[in-house]
């Protein structure tokens, strides 16, 4: 649920900043510049940000959603 995925991330303050970072950074890279290969130079301090958002939510939503693997 997008919702439910979203207040989650909302009612942590550092995975609304991973978030936020990279949203706005990847957006003003993005329009600013012109060269595709500055580009892959510049994303560089975006993926650790990104990463670490989608392993803390991998990982929460495996800690709250146990399946039964009997």
């Amino acid at each position: 649920n997008p919702l439910k995925l979203m207040n989650r991330i909302i009612s942590e303050p550092f995975l609304a900043f991973c978030l936020m970072f990279s949203v706005f950074f990847a957006f003003g890279i993005g329009l600013t510049t012109p060269n595709y290969g500055a580009l892959v130079r510049f994303k560089i301090p975006l993926i650790p940000f990104f990463t670490i958002l989608l392993l803390v939510l991998y990982t929460k939503a495996k800690i709250f959603n146990p399946k039964n693997e009997e």
